[in-house]
């Protein structure tokens, strides 16, 4: 062995990506820190959304495909990781709210959400992450919009680390609060509600 360097090199490489091989878990919750997309510029004083319903319409929840042969998987609780991410759009200026046993008709600007579409892959030297929320705005009990936001990231495949996956699944969370943080901001300064 003392004269063959790149045996001991390809075994050390192979122990490496035998390791790799593990699934990957996405984070339960989102953390909008470090984000620049996260948020919008500061709503309407007084905008208050009350979110009445999450769903998720995922045919498999448990899993949100694979980058480089590793699996991976959804956050455990759906619902709790979209809570948190809308939870985020406070620090936008927009009071967040999510009641438990509260209908849709009751008064104020309120919205149901259905997760279409959480979704990261790769090819070749790339990897591609999606992520599409349905959401239906009311106020007062009248529908408004219906909006698909979606937020879509490519980039470069570096290591397939856990930490590249998150931070693809955390930005393309971050570019559908943004536009939905922007969407908010128009309701609430066009009607007070």
């Amino acid at each position: 062995m003392r004269g063959c360097p790149a045996f001991a090199a390809i075994a050390a490489l192979a122990v490496a990506v035998a390791g790799c091989t593990d699934p990957i878990t996405a984070k339960p919750t989102y953390v909008a820190a470090d984000r620049p997309e996260s948020g919008a510029a500061p709503a309407a004083s007084g905008c208050r959304l009350r979110v009445t319903q999450i769903t998720d319409s995922r045919l498999d929840p448990t899993t949100i495909g694979s980058v480089a042969g590793r699996m991976v998987r959804g956050p455990a609780d759906s619902r709790a990781w979209i809570e948190s991410a809308l939870a985020s759009l406070k620090t936008g200026g927009i009071e967040m709210s999510f009641p438990a046993d509260v209908s849709p008709s009751s008064a104020g600007l309120s919205a149901s959400v259905t997760l279409v579409t959480a979704w990261v892959s790769s090819a070749a030297t790339s990897k591609i992450a999606s992520i599409v929320l349905n959401v239906r705005y009311a106020a007062n009990g009248t529908a408004l919009k219906q909006v698909n936001y979606r937020g879509s990231v490519s980039t470069l495949n570096w290591m397939s680390s856990d930490v590249e996956v998150q931070g693809m699944i955390d930005d393309a969370m971050a570019q559908i609060l943004a536009t939905m943080g922007t969407d908010l901001k128009a309701i609430c300064a066009s009607a007070p509600i």
